[in-house]
């Protein structure tokens, strides 16, 4: 028990030390912006664009002869060329980490886009009722 007692102490002292250390901290700008993978989703995954705009109350504009899919949220909008990885984002051209597809008369986005629109993956998963393909 003593000995134990003394390691626990020592380590706590240790703790109060580095906490008491300010560390400089710098940010890589090829971090920017920071995109997670989320367990469950490959970055293939696509989902139906229209269904998850209208069910996350986001505004969604398919212009086919454009050929490109507007969303709208909370803010932000997204220009995405069906056919094409293009993304725009509040004007700067992003990565949409797979193409946006039309298929059977719907257009499915890459579902990465969400996280340019700031949707979390919980939002986007309990949307569209769905789990992510790898964890069904």
């Amino acid at each position: 028990g003593g000995l134990k007692m003394e390691r626990m102490e020592e380590y706590q002292r240790m703790r109060e030390e580095e906490a008491d250390r300010p560390v400089p901290a710098e940010l890589d700008e090829s971090l920017r912006p920071f995109v997670l993978y989320y367990p469950g989703w490959s970055a293939d995954d696509q989902v139906p664009a229209a269904e998850l705009c209208s069910r996350l109350g986001a505004g969604c504009h398919w212009d086919r002869e454009a050929g490109t899919v507007t969303i709208t949220y909370r803010g932000h909008t997204a220009v995405l060329t069906v056919g094409t990885e293009e993304l725009v984002v509040d004007g700067a051209e992003e990565m949409t980490f797979g193409p946006t597809v039309e298929r059977d008369g719907q257009v499915y986005l890459n579902w990465k886009v969400c996280d340019y629109l700031e949707i979390p993956c919980q939002s986007m998963t309990y949307a569209l009722r769905i789990m992510p393909p790898g964890l069904k």
